[in-house]
């Protein structure tokens, strides 16, 4: 499983977690509003910003 931070279409930047992500999924990102309330947003992704492997314990 890996960490993704994508950019969505509508230019939500979020994290989520996967076994793959392109551009072009249709995908539910975790966030945190101004107030750092958790929030999910589900939308396009246009980018993946950044890719962590996960340990497997």
């Amino acid at each position: 499983m890996k960490r993704y931070v994508v950019a969505l279409k509508g230019g939500t930047v979020g994290d989520l977690y996967a076994d793959t992500v392109q551009k072009g999924d249709f995908v539910t990102v975790w966030l945190r509003d101004a107030d750092g309330n958790p929030s999910y947003v589900s939308e396009i992704v246009e980018e993946i910003i950044k890719e962590d492997e996960l340990l497997d314990f």
